[in-house]
């Protein structure tokens, strides 16, 4: 069993693919709400009701992409 010492960011990672390029990281659009937490005894932050995670992409030719995320 794994032990977790204070919560995990969100990560993205993306399937290489030749028709296209990931151009930069995912950017988090929202808003960011940062304190300090007791249970964890560290900052922590978070995103108020929604956040938007943005990348740009540029296309080669007509493709997919794929990829997944961890929260």
């Amino acid at each position: 069993m794994r032990f977790i010492s204070r919560p995990l960011p969100t990560v993205f990672s993306f399937t290489k693919n030749p028709q296209l390029s990931v151009d930069g990281k995912v950017k988090e659009l929202g808003k960011l709400i940062t304190i300090y937490e007791d249970v964890w005894k560290s900052t922590v932050r978070y995103y108020e009701k929604t956040v938007d995670f943005v990348v740009r992409v540029t296309l080669k030719a007509s493709s997919t992409l794929y990829g997944r995320v961890q929260f």
